[in-house]
């Protein structure tokens, strides 16, 4: 449980509040910040830039553990799509500035049942008629598509950005081991970082992706290390948690404690597990909603072959993969401008 001084701290720091509806309503060019209060755990949104458009980006963000309000959430997103339309940078339960009081095991179904939620108050706060996009990084991919599922859900949304989306553990592992594999030989043969590239590649030739729960930790810190020697990868030194969160402290103004205590709670937390055992197959054929997956093409993390896969398995007729030439796994960092180009593009027309 979190010390109640540190909650007054971040309150006063955050200047969170809750409005009414005709509140809302009267600014179009927003600043918003509430939070939406579930199974104890208080979670901040921050709605920014042009109402007017009367459309809105809901960023489910990655992790679990990670955070919307200090990653999301930079002079990028200022600069190329608030201008264009409303953000909600929305901190998942146990993950970046949210609080809590709760000491329940974390569930995968409650981080979806918590998508359903927030959308609901951005409609209750700005109109039934203001068009939702759900746009999801990484484990985002997972729950999204399960709250998609849901009853009456795709008519509360308009479209969906998977944006390098892990909708099946196991298989991105597969498939993140066998693109390691592809590189390390590629990458030994013009001599470059051979040392780094025949440790990975002795990993990936001894191991099976599903071996173990360990095995799966060490193809995650491989990718990690991977995409980090890529050439073909813009603006590499963004790819690292420090980053971040120094960033993102500069973005919110708030101390990290709160984001590193959230960290710890996931990590001790099931959730590692569970995803394997949470399959989304039984869902995407229900999912008729418009969908953009954004992926960067040197993603070895999450390879966009499991973008293609997703494609195929959904009932949506308009569906589109956009490869990010420049990107691993993390576009909007790598390519920002390009990455909030082609998600304003597809906004634009739907």
């Amino acid at each position: 449980m979190r010390s109640n001084g540190l909650i007054a701290i971040l309150l006063t720091l955050f200047l969170f509040y809750n409005c009414s509806k005709d509140d809302f309503a009267n600014n179009k060019v927003l600043d918003d910040r509430f939070f939406v209060q579930a199974d104890g755990f208080s979670m901040p949104v921050w709605v920014q830039g042009n109402l007017a458009s009367g459309k809105i980006i809901l960023i489910v963000h990655g992790g679990p553990g990670q955070w919307a309000t200090g990653f999301f959430n930079d002079r990028y997103a200022d600069n190329c799509i608030e201008p264009y339309c409303a953000v909600a940078y929305w901190d998942q339960r146990a993950s970046g500035l949210t609080q809590s009081n709760s000491t329940g095991k974390l569930k995968i179904e409650d981080y979806v049942k918590d998508i359903m939620r927030v959308v609901r108050v951005l409609h209750h706060n700005y109109g039934d008629s203001t068009q939702i996009y759900i746009l999801s990084h990484s484990w985002g991919g997972l729950i999204t598509p399960a709250f998609l599922a849901m009853d009456e859900a795709q008519k509360m949304v308009a479209g969906w950005v998977n944006v390098d989306g892990d909708s099946d553990y196991e298989y991105a592992d597969y498939l993140s081991q066998q693109r390691m594999i592809q590189l390390s030989k590629s990458h030994l043969l013009q001599a470059k970082d051979i040392v780094e590239w025949q440790k990975i590649l002795d990993f990936c030739n001894a191991h099976r992706s599903n071996e173990s729960k360990e095995v799966r930790g060490k193809i995650w810190e491989y990718g990690v290390q991977a995409e980090k020697m890529l050439d073909e990868i813009n603006n590499k030194r963004k790819l690292t948690i420090g980053f971040w969160v120094k960033e993102g402290i500069k973005t919110t103004g708030v101390s990290s404690f709160s984001y590193l205590s959230n960290r710890l709670q996931t990590k001790r937390s099931t959730l590692d597990e569970d995803v394997y055992a949470f399959k989304i197959s039984q869902y995407l054929p229900k999912i008729t909603t418009p969908i953009l997956c954004l992926w960067g093409k040197h993603d070895v993390l999450v390879p966009y072959e499991l973008g293609d896969s997703l494609l195929k398995s959904v009932s949506s007729s308009d569906k589109q993969l956009i490869l990010l030439e420049q990107s691993g796994h993390y576009g909007m960092k790598s390519e920002p401008e390009v990455f909030w180009e082609n998600v304003r593009i597809w906004i634009s027309k739907r």
